[in-house]
């Protein structure tokens, strides 16, 4: 079918204790055809980094990406998940249903279960390489990127830098 909607789920990781991040993970805007995709940047904007302090680096992405799988994809003939991070992942987890889940397992499942194609942009930024987690978080994204042809593998946007980044989903989509 011709249909096409955007959605967004934000992710972060674990509070430290006694801080409020306000959600592990979170809907921005639920996959809706009947959604103008004129007001998608808005979303986009409305997505802040938290403001109290969580855990570590990692994020709880593996959420993110299940919050994902459980929107309502039926009316839609192709499926694509577009994780953007500058951060590792949280895994394995633990879902409410008490399934483990690693990075492998939810990439293959979206693929295998639902046809949901998954490409993985890593924003490899400053505080990630002196932190020690950009090494972990591109080799868990590397293993990521799911679908028929792979049309849009793994990208890693070197500093994280918005112009490098338009730049680059410019030249991969032409």
């Amino acid at each position: 079918s011709g249909r096409v909607s955007f959605g967004l789920v934000g992710f972060r990781d674990r509070p430290q204790p006694g801080a409020d991040v306000q959600y592990l993970t979170h809907v921005y805007q639920p996959l809706d055809e009947q959604a103008d995709p004129n007001n998608f940047p808005a979303v986009l904007r409305g997505v802040q980094a938290a403001a109290e302090p969580t855990m570590g680096i990692a994020e709880d992405g593996l959420r993110g990406l299940l919050e994902a799988e459980n929107l309502d994809w039926a009316p839609y003939s192709s499926r694509w998940i577009i994780y953007v991070s500058d951060a590792s992942m949280r895994t394995p987890i633990t879902d409410d249903k008490g399934n483990k889940h690693d990075v492998r397992s939810i990439a293959s499942s979206l693929w295998e279960s639902k046809k949901i194609a998954l490409t993985t942009i890593y924003l490899n930024t400053p505080d990630a390489a002196r932190s020690g987690d950009a090494g972990r978080a591109e080799a868990q994204f590397k293993t990521m990127t799911v679908g028929p042809k792979k049309s849009l593998p793994y990208l890693s946007i070197p500093d994280g830098d918005p112009a490098s980044f338009g730049g680059a989903i410019d030249a991969r989509t032409q």
